[in-house]
């Protein structure tokens, strides 16, 4: 297997690292893009905070996970159904991750 860079588990697995893409489930996303993104919008509007750390979180798109791609059909609805309302009670704050905001 080739040498992995901390960079190359940022973004979804199954593209990044695609030797392992047989046997991967899903892989859980720093969403990079949308946080620069998000950092550089606010600079040039006028409405970057600097002095300032951002956290990637899923309330503002920071994080995800990855679709399931080769096993998609073999997921049943109902755990797709359940993850979409495990991250909306996340977003919302009826799930607590231990995580400080």
């Amino acid at each position: 297997m080739a040498s992995l860079t901390p960079s190359r588990f940022d973004v979804d697995q199954f593209i990044s690292i695609p030797q392992v893409g047989t046997v991967l489930l899903t892989s859980c996303m720093k969403a990079l893009n949308v946080m620069v993104y998000n950092v550089i919008y606010g600079y040039t509007n006028s409405v970057f905070a600097g002095g300032t750390v951002v956290h990637g979180k899923l309330s503002n798109s920071g994080v995800g996970i990855a679709p399931f791609h080769d096993y998609d059909a073999q997921i049943p609805d109902s755990i797709k159904t359940a993850l979409v309302s495990i991250e909306s009670g996340i977003k919302d704050g009826t799930i607590k991750t231990g995580w400080p905001e």
